[in-house]
């Protein structure tokens, strides 16, 4: 015999079960289980039946946040532009769902609509003044203003963003306004300079427990260490990381990180085996942003390798995510040292829809100097390399200026004294570190055309000295 519930109890029941799989899924976001989803379906399903818009929208907004959070940018947008369908701004919960929304936008090169996406957010909050899904749409509209060239604007947005979010104790907006500030930062000031916000921002996530957010940062730092060169620090952090159940992204960030530093010292094997898991792992994933910085990891191992056609296949095609300016550094790099003139003239067309900061304007000096190199006109390149090694090293673009060092080293190294000097002291940098079967396998694969000794010269010639006006 079926027991039949009275109306009142049953419905009861089943709210209590809605917010009971509404924190379930709360609690598996922040240890990032992927059933979390289920869990955040199963009450927007429930919630439906009670016709409980406000938990039906909450609950919708954080299965979508996971999907995201898991860079399955499609599950996500399955669920967020029907639930946004038709949706009034002063419904309840609302503001989470536009929210969340926006920030795919964002994550998918949609900017202008993320923005506005964002500003219905803020709209819909302020009146509850819900500041955390108000700091996690000023943090999504900073992220997409800096992604349409407002760089400074975006910066006062997030550091706004981010200082509301530390006074009102939203600990996981804090994380996330501080790993956007950084994002855009880097890409104008020295990378060194953003170690104490990276510190800081892993204190945070291990202090309150958030693998997440903790993930996202160790991998940031340790990516960030490898272009330092700072190879034990970024070896320490994937080490932590180790025992940790990693989302999709993160362990591919990890798994093109060790393959990195696996190159560099010498254990193609290991290099390898962690480039197929990075292929295999980039594969479920499709949010622009983290889809070409996984590329981009993927591309720089098979530099370290010697891989030139390899490295170029990596980013072949991809554009957007803020990854444009890295995504033409290395098909530069590929293209010089395998000699190949297509690809540097193709990379020389892309570097004008870069933008004007500090490291576009960097590595549009590297891809001259290269396309410089490879059809001949020497002086022209050595001048490029020179700039270009001076704002690496400035920015602490180490990695990038050693590599950068051992091309100008290859092509001009017979000419010109300074380029002598550069792929020594790039030599100098990889043996320091253990990783001389880079400038191995660099000489050994390199197949441009170098320059011959100047006409009458018996040694490469002095360098000349730089104004002290010209930027160098």
């Amino acid at each position: 015999m079926q027991l039949t519930l009275p109306a009142p109890v049953e419905a009861r029941l089943s709210a209590e079960s809605a917010a009971l799989h509404l924190a379930i899924a709360q609690t598996s976001n922040l240890l990032t289980r992927p059933d979390g989803v289920e869990h955040a379906l199963k009450a927007a399903e429930l919630a439906v039946h009670l016709a409980d818009r406000g938990t039906e929208n909450r609950a919708r907004a954080l299965a979508a946040q996971i999907f995201v959070n898991r860079s399955m940018g499609a599950e996500a947008l399955a669920i967020l532009e029907p639930a946004t369908a038709g949706l009034d701004e002063t419904e309840t919960n609302a503001a989470p769902v536009f929210a969340e929304l926006a920030r795919l936008y964002m994550m998918q090169d949609r900017s202008g609509e993320s923005v506005d996406m964002a500003e219905r957010a803020l709209r819909s909050a302020a009146p509850q003044r819900d500041t955390e899904v108000i700091v996690n749409a000023l943090v999504t509209q900073g992220s997409a203003i800096a992604n349409l060239g407002r760089f400074d604007e975006a910066e006062a947005i997030m550091r706004g963003a981010m200082n509301l979010a530390d006074r009102e104790g939203h600990i996981t907006a804090a994380l996330r306004a501080r790993n956007n500030l950084g994002s855009t930062l880097i890409v104008d000031v020295p990378q060194s300079t953003l170690l104490p916000l990276m510190n800081e921002s892993v204190e945070l996530a291990l202090r309150f427990g958030l693998a997440g957010w903790g993930a996202q940062h160790l991998t940031s730092r340790a990516f960030t260490y490898l272009s330092l060169g700072e190879w034990e620090a970024a070896r320490a952090d994937l080490d932590t990381l180790a025992e940790w159940d990693l989302t999709e992204l993160h362990a591919a960030v990890v798994a093109t990180t060790r393959a990195i530093l696996a190159a560099a010292g010498g254990d193609e094997a290991t290099a390898e085996a962690a480039l197929v898991e990075a292929r295999d792992l980039l594969r479920t994933i499709d949010t622009i942003p983290q889809v070409t910085s996984v590329a981009s990891g993927i591309a720089m191992a098979h530099l370290v390798l010697g891989q030139w056609a390899s490295a170029l296949r990596a980013v072949a095609g991809l554009e957007g995510g803020g990854n444009d300016p890295i995504i033409c550094q290395l098909s530069s790099f590929s293209a010089a040292a395998s000699g190949d003139r297509e690809a540097i003239a193709e990379t020389l067309l892309r570097t004008d829809a870069l933008d004007k900061l500090r490291i576009s304007n960097v590595i549009r000096a590297q891809v001259r100097a290269s396309a410089a190199a490879i059809s001949g006109r020497w002086d022209e390149a050595r001048a490029e390399y020179a700039a270009t090694l001076t704002e690496y090293r400035e920015l602490d673009y180490n990695l990038e200026a050693a590599l950068l060092g051992l091309e100008f080293g290859a092509y001009l190294g017979d000419r010109f004294d300074d380029g002598r000097a550069a792929g020594a002291q790039a030599e100098a940098w990889f043996a320091e570190r253990g990783a001389q079967a880079v400038v191995e396998r660099y000489r050994s694969a390199f197949r441009g055309t170098p320059a011959p000794p100047a006409p009458g010269a018996t040694s490469p010639q002095r360098a000349v000295p730089i104004d002290a006006e010209q930027r160098a």
